[in-house]
């Protein structure tokens, strides 16, 4: 974008800028720091216009540090979902030969789990006792299946809701799958 010079007034002081930012932000920053600076010089009668040009610069740099803090917090969050999410999709795939290894038809598995996407997050031990109702010919088997879904470690809601989503999904298949 093309660089354009603006004569501005803030507190009563004519100044030129050069900037390649649009006329109309040019203005509401003007405007905003002007008003700002108004508003310190008539709460401190003793502070002059430079005094409160200062207190701003110091309240929108503290400002920047703090968004730019935040930027970085959300950058590490960003990260860390797409490592959980690739890890989720491995695991999925696992699942997925696992299923396909035990005769399971994984069309049927996504089905389900598209089904169960809509419907609220369940508490994390509804899945194994919805298990042990469908699946009682093995009840060791389920015992065991049921540690499992009970030691997952819990690093967070959205984790927890998608880990047991697809569990539920998986044992309502192989409850299915021993019906048969």
């Amino acid at each position: 974008m093309e660089k354009k010079r603006y004569e501005i007034l803030v507190a009563g002081c004519q100044l030129a800028i050069i900037t390649d930012e649009r006329e109309e932000f040019v203005k509401s920053v003007v405007e905003n720091l002007d008003r700002e600076i108004r508003e310190i010089t008539a709460a401190t009668k003793r502070s002059s216009n430079l005094d409160a040009a200062i207190l701003c610069a110091i309240q929108y740099y503290s400002d920047k540090v703090k968004a730019e803090k935040r930027a970085r917090n959300l950058e590490a969050q960003i990260s860390l979902y797409d490592a959980n999410m690739r890890r989720f999709r491995e695991e999925n795939i696992a699942l997925r030969k696992k299923l396909e290894a035990a005769g399971i038809n994984t069309e049927d598995a996504e089905d389900s789990a598209g089904e169960k996407d809509a419907a609220p997050a369940p508490a994390a031990k509804k899945p194994a006792v919805k298990a042990e109702k469908a699946k009682k010919v093995e009840p060791k088997e389920e015992a065991a299946e049921e540690k499992k879904v009970e030691q997952i470690p819990l690093e967070g809601a959205e984790k927890d809701r998608a880990r047991v989503e697809r569990l539920r999904a998986i044992e309502e298949l192989l409850g299915r799958g021993n019906k048969k």
